[in-house]
């Protein structure tokens, strides 16, 4: 019964009829059995990373929850990314899977991007079981798409996150099938390691950018740990991803928008 004790509910009137509380089955016995099956889930867990029965969250042998384990870091670190680029509340995030990560149990790729997304903008964590419920309770909707459309890459995952007005689509894949790589930004392409801390640029294409940007990074003593370039469609315009070792300071911002070469910066954390 949903209110215990159920009182003037009809069916108690029924000689025939025996009713017990919910937790009728909470014999000594049972409660035992219940302990012992619990210390092996979480042996199982702790073992292999195998889940077992989860009221929240879907059931994933070991050896799957391994190979699982690196799309579940790059989704992460994908939806991470793909958040910070936007301007205004997410409403709705599309996860699109290309490739060999097709042939693994997906359920839990569209949490670990909600994961990614959520981390960084909540004082408190962010996990596999949360982040579904807490993407809904912000009117954030999940989706995912499985297309076994043929790519350049043999696995291929796409982020595209939408608000009222704005949208921005991320692309990565993994090198070794366990290193995360960001490959697209939008229309831009890239091959960057999704990680710590980095700066995404807009700027002219002409001769002295690169070097303009190295020159005020390094009299504000940060340093450039990566770079990637990428020519976008549009004639003229560039993108700059760089990983550096430290964020960039709101002095050094200044001055490279000071520079009308520099059309756009975006500092992101993964």
């Amino acid at each position: 019964f949903r209110e215990e004790p159920p009182v003037g509910n009809p069916l108690l009137d029924i000689d025939t009829l025996v009713a017990t509380p919910h937790l009728g089955a909470s014999t000594a016995e049972a409660q035992r059995e219940v302990a012992i099956q619990i210390a092996r889930q979480i042996n199982a867990y702790a073992a292999d990373g195998t889940i077992q029965n989860a009221v929240n969250m879907p059931s994933v042998a070991g050896e799957e929850a391994i190979h699982l384990q690196p799309y579940l870091d790059l989704v992460e670190r994908l939806g991470a990314l793909a958040g910070q680029l936007m301007d205004e509340p997410v409403k709705e995030v599309t996860v699109e899977l290309h490739g060999d990560v097709l042939d693994r149990d997906t359920r839990l790729l569209a949490a670990a991007t909600a994961r990614g997304l959520l981390k960084r903008a909540l004082a408190h964590p962010v996990n596999l079981v949360s982040a579904p419920l807490l993407a809904r309770e912000r009117g954030i909707t999940l989706k995912e798409v499985r297309s076994s459309e043929s790519d350049a890459f043999t696995t291929l995952v796409g982020i595209t996150v939408r608000g009222e007005t704005e949208s921005h689509a991320v692309a990565g894949t993994l090198f070794g099938r366990k290193e995360a790589r960001v490959v697209r930004i939008d229309e831009f392409e890239f091959d960057a390691v999704p990680e710590g801390d980095m700066v995404l640029l807009t700027n002219r294409d002409e001769p002295g950018v690169v070097g303009c940007l190295g020159t005020i990074l390094g009299n504000h003593a940060v340093n450039i740990g990566a770079m990637s370039l990428s020519r976008g469609a549009k004639a003229g315009t560039a993108r700059v991803l760089l990983n550096l070792d430290a964020p960039i300071p709101s002095a050094a911002q200044e001055e490279i928008l000071g520079d009308d070469r520099f059309l756009a910066s975006r500092q992101i954390e993964i």
